[in-house]
């Protein structure tokens, strides 16, 4: 009887302890489980080091192809490359990228996050291209402050009447002042935009002479309307400045792309003086003696023009004659501004002489963003 008893009391006991093992064994196991899981997916998990390791591999994949993009731009451009163009390429590969005219000139305070299918990552602008854009900024090559060394300099701009009839302009930076850089044009090869242009035959559609000038235009005449005061001029010199300044005649030379906020149909004599006189390479000055509400004087002596100077901006480098759009002063005739190509000098006549025009497009500086062409 005893001795069963015994056996009954041991098999007790030997199943207590296997259920204590067992409760130890999953204890174990559990833990074992949550280490294993931490190592793979916490913070510093093998699976999110793997996962951010993929993500630096792309991320770096992106950059060297953004890197790419650039040189190449840059191998074909004289090693410049725009704000447009470098927006353009960023915009391919990364998100939050800046409008052209909103991209800081130091680009290491700009960050960007990358496309991928992990999500947002960030990168410094720098990490791809630390250099000097060209532009304004920009426009959208591009020249970042307009100076008077650049006038001359020719510029990738097209015109509507290029794009609409395959035409092929050459256009020149002018001049510049605090709102606008001005861009001047000619044929390809050299000789001036429209052929020669009499202006009486255009006069009868601006009976109202001086007030058909667009009220924004005409602190390009300022001192001429400083004198008009409210009451307009209405002789036929005022008629064609009407003309070369209405903008329904001239809007083809403007842009698609609308940057050009105005053209006309050629420089004021204000604007052609301030261009000559602040050009680097200009040795004498013109100068306005005169304004009456007939029009303008300038000086006689010296008024010669370089044939050379600044790529042929002021006389064209040939012989041929354009149009300026502003009034000469003269008690005995009325009479046009314009430029002789040769000899090179200012001069007037009157509006039934035939001349030539290089019409002139205003763009503002927020929207100047356009490469400087190579001469060939």
């Amino acid at each position: 009887m005893k001795e069963n008893e015994n056996k009954k009391l041991l098999k007790r006991k030997e199943r207590g302890i296997t259920l204590i093992a067992l409760v130890i064994t999953i204890i174990v196991l559990l833990i074992l489980a949550a280490v294993s899981i931490a190592m793979l997916t916490g913070q510093n998990g093998i699976l999110t080091q793997a996962q951010n390791a993929k993500k630096d591999t792309e991320t770096a994949s992106l950059i060297e192809q953004a890197k790419t993009d650039v040189l190449g731009i840059q191998a074909g451009n004289g090693g410049k490359i725009s704000k447009d163009e470098f927006v353009n390429v960023l915009k391919k590969y990364f998100d939050g990228v800046p409008e052209a005219e909103d991209l800081p000139d130091d680009l290491t305070t700009l960050t960007l996050t990358t496309k991928t299918e992990y999500g947002s990552y960030p990168i410094k602008i720098s990490d791809i291209y630390n250099g000097t854009l060209e532009g304004t900024t920009t426009t959208g090559g591009e020249v970042t402050e307009v100076s008077a060394a650049n006038y001359g300099d020719k510029v990738n701009y097209v015109s509507k009447k290029e794009e609409t009839e395959g035409t092929n302009l050459t256009w020149r930076i002018f001049y510049d002042d605090e709102n606008y850089v001005y861009l001047i044009s000619s044929k390809e090869d050299g000789s001036n935009t429209v052929d020669a242009c009499t202006l009486e035959d255009y006069i009868s559609n601006y009976e109202v002479g001086s007030d058909a000038v667009p009220q924004e235009l005409r602190f390009l005449n300022s001192q001429w309307y400083g004198v008009l005061g409210s009451t307009p001029s209405t002789n036929d010199n005022a008629k064609a400045v009407a003309y070369l300044m209405d903008q329904s005649v001239w809007d083809e030379y403007k842009d698609n792309t609308g940057h050009a906020s105005y053209a006309i149909g050629g420089p004021t004599l204000e604007l052609f003086m301030n261009s000559y006189n602040n050009s680097e390479d200009t040795t004498n000055e013109i100068k306005i003696t005169n304004c009456t509400s007939t029009g303008y004087s300038e000086n006689t002596a010296p008024n010669w023009l370089s044939v050379d100077y600044n790529n042929g901006i002021y006389n064209n480098g040939s012989s041929s004659s354009w149009w300026l759009a502003s009034p000469y002063n003269d008690r005995y005739a009325v009479g046009v501004f314009y430029v002789n190509g040769y000899p090179g000098i200012l001069n007037y006549t009157t509006v039934s002489v035939p001349i030539e025009l290089r019409p002139i497009v205003l763009i503002p500086k927020s929207e100047f963003q356009y490469q400087i062409v190579p001469e060939t």
